[in-house]
C-alpha cells in the first residue's frame, strides 16, 4: 500500500503540476518546478536548504 505524507513548510514553493508521491517533506526556501517528479519508495525524502 502506498502512503502519501507530503509536508510543505512555510516559505517553500511547490508548483501545482509537480508529481509528489510518498513520505516527502519540503523545507522553507525550497523550490519544486512544474516538471519535477519526486517519489519516495524506499523511505522518506527531506528537502531543505542548508546555509
Amino acid at each position: 500500500m502506498s502512503r502519501n505524507s507530503i509536508k510543505i513548510l512555510p516559505g517553500a514553493l511547490v508548483c501545482e503540476e509537480s508529481k509528489l508521491r510518498g513520505d516527502i517533506t519540503i523545507g522553507s526556501g525550497t523550490i519544486v518546478h512544474p516538471s519535477a517528479t519526486i517519489i519516495a519508495e524506499a523511505g522518506p525524502i527531506i528537502m531543505e536548504i542548508v546555509v
